[in-house]
């Protein structure tokens, strides 16, 4: 009987341990997603935890989301500079509404409100981006779902 007691014990201990991660993980997820935000509010690129081969695909490039970008200088000279390092740039506000894991947690979905000030009027845009996370802790492949002709067309739905 004492066995028993014994295995009931080690599975809790092993179910907790196992929370115990879960919840490391997705912390990690929603900070690295925090980070990537500051980083936009910021224009710092350099903070972003991208991983040297990272990928993405958005629709803030000349090529759009056909073309995956690939590598942290594609990043940067392809999508960061052209959008974010202008020289009278504006601010953009990201306010977070949800987060959603998938069950491996090693991508994050960040659903947001973004009000961009580049765009006259300011654009309200409603955004999905995924973010998929090496053990490292570092970005490798970013997409990000967002109807871009608030930003791109101002005032294209009263035409």
């Amino acid at each position: 009987m004492l066995f028993a007691c014994n295995q009931g014990k080690d599975a809790e201990n092993k179910m907790e341990k196992n929370e115990g991660l879960e919840i490391a993980r997705k912390e990690l997820l929603i900070s690295t997603v925090e980070t990537y935000i500051k980083g936009i509010k910021e224009r710092d690129f350099s903070i972003i935890p991208y991983a040297e081969k990272v990928t993405m695909r958005t629709p803030f490039t000349k090529n759009g989301t056909k073309i995956q970008l690939k590598g942290k200088e594609a990043l940067f000279n392809e999508w960061w500079k052209p959008l974010l390092l202008t020289p009278n740039a504006k601010e953009v506000v990201f306010k977070v509404t949800d987060y959603y894991f998938n069950e491996s947690l090693t991508s994050i979905v960040v659903e947001s409100v973004v009000t961009d000030y580049n765009a006259e009027p300011p654009a309200i845009v409603y955004v999905a981006e995924r973010f998929t996370l090496n053990e490292a802790g570092e970005i490798i492949d970013q997409i990000n779902h967002i109807d871009v002709r608030d930003v791109l067309t101002p005032g294209w739905s009263e035409k």
